[in-house]
């Protein structure tokens, strides 16, 4: 096959290419082994990881805080105080991602959708407010 028509079908710019190419000839095989592309080092490790799914599963109640709902600032006090890694309170919710978790938002119902205390402020309140303007001359 052409190396031409090879980039545009594997999704690869025409250098990449190239560059495995000559790497295979100068290397063979070996050029084909997977190597870690580097990175910063994972602060927890995969144990301790392991141990933070147990304590975020546990609960908040569980671990000693006063809430029963998880959020990010408070998995972030919990990974300092069990593990002493301080992560920024944005890379908690992705490291969650990772761990498996999602995060949901606390789903607010407005008072107006109940049509009977929808029904009992239009009946008690709305007519005060309505006579306010009169009785202040507004």
């Amino acid at each position: 096959m052409p190396p031409e028509t090879l980039p545009e079908r594997w999704g690869v710019g025409r250098s990449t290419l190239y560059e495995w190419r000559k790497a295979f000839l100068l290397r063979g095989l070996d050029s084909l082994v997977y190597r870690h592309g580097g990175g910063r080092p994972e602060k927890l490790t995969p144990t301790q990881k392991k141990r933070l799914v147990e304590l975020l599963d546990a609960g908040p109640l569980v671990v000693g805080f006063e809430t029963a709902c998880w959020n990010s600032v408070l998995i972030r006090v919990l990974i300092w105080r069990e593990f002493g890694v301080l992560y920024n309170r944005h890379y908690v919710c992705t490291l969650l991602h990772h761990l498996g978790f999602s995060f949901q938002k606390a789903r607010f119902v407005s008072d107006h959708l109940d049509e009977a205390k929808r029904q009992a402020w239009l009946r008690d309140q709305w007519p005060t407010i309505c006579g306010r303007p009169s009785v202040e001359k507004a």
